[in-house]
Order: structure tokens, then sequence, then C-alpha cells
């Protein structure tokens, strides 16, 4: 292995340490807004959580409320791995946060037009919970990819059209 291929995947390894960080930030943040969102809801974090037990939609919130999550962690961690010379001034940063921002409400939207259509044939299925997860793995690879690629102008089919 030449030395420049050494460098540059340590570099990469690097940057994917820290967008994994930020993801588990971002992660974290999307969870206390949907906590944020119950508290409105129900009056209490104590009333949301006794209550939306028994509420029919309760897997489509918890499948929604983990493909969240999950698609703004793998998102904030592909972005920066992804990316090449960047003009920014805090490239991996930049990357990570958009690359979350994208994939937050993508997985959360996919995941609903997923997972509703499966809870009204199949109520009681683990799929309705599932779904939007598996989901939102791969909506995180390609919104983290897309905005990794998109910042460090590498990417030639969007500067063609």
């Amino acid at each position: 292995m030449s030395e420049s291929f050494v460098r540059q995947l340590t570099a990469r390894l690097r940057r994917g340490a820290v967008g994994f960080c930020l993801g588990w930030i971002l992660a974290s943040v999307v969870c206390l807004i949907w906590c944020g969102i119950g508290i409105v809801w129900y009056g209490s974090l104590d009333g949301a959580l006794d209550k939306i037990k028994s509420e029919p939609f309760s897997a489509i919130v918890f499948g929604l409320l983990f493909a969240g999550m999950l698609g703004s962690w793998i998102a904030a961690t592909v972005a920066p791995v992804v990316m090449d010379r960047c003009p920014l001034r805090y490239p991996v940063l930049t990357a990570g946060l958009i690359g979350g921002a994208l994939a937050t409400p993508l997985s959360t939207l996919l995941g609903f037009a997923v997972a509703e259509p499966i809870d009204e044939q199949f109520p009681k299925s683990e799929w309705v919970v599932l779904a939007p997860v598996i989901l939102s793995i791969l909506v995180g690879i390609g919104a983290g990819w897309r905005v990794g690629r998109k910042l460090s102008n590498t990417d030639s089919t969007a500067d063609e059209q």
C-alpha cells in the first residue's frame, strides 16, 4: 500500500469518527424533539409515556422516532467520510449537520409512507416499526453520500445539469 492511500484512509476514518459523534448528538436532538412533541400533545412527559401506549398509532410513532434518529445518525457519519476536498472552513461539521438535517425529515416522511399502509393491513405486525427503520438506513446513506459529494464539488452529474 502506498503512503498516500494510507493517509487518505486514516483521514476518512477520522472524519467518520467525528461524524459518528456528531450523528449521536443529532439523534439525541431528534429524540428530544419527539419528547417535546409528546409533552405538548399530552401535557407532561409522564402523561405522554403512559398514554401513548394505549394509542392505536403508537407503533407508527415509535417507528418514526427510531427512523428519524437512525437516518440522521447515518447521514451525519457518511457525509464526512465520502467528502473530498472542500472549500468550507469546517467541512466535517457542515457536512454532518446538513446530512443529518436532510435525512431526518426524509426518513420520517418516507417511514410514515411505508408504516401507515402496513399498519392498516397488519395492525399488530412488527414490520410497522421495522420497515421505517430499514428504510431510514438507506435514506441516511443516500443523503449522507449526496451531501458529502455535493460539498466536495466532485459530483460531475450535478454540475453538468
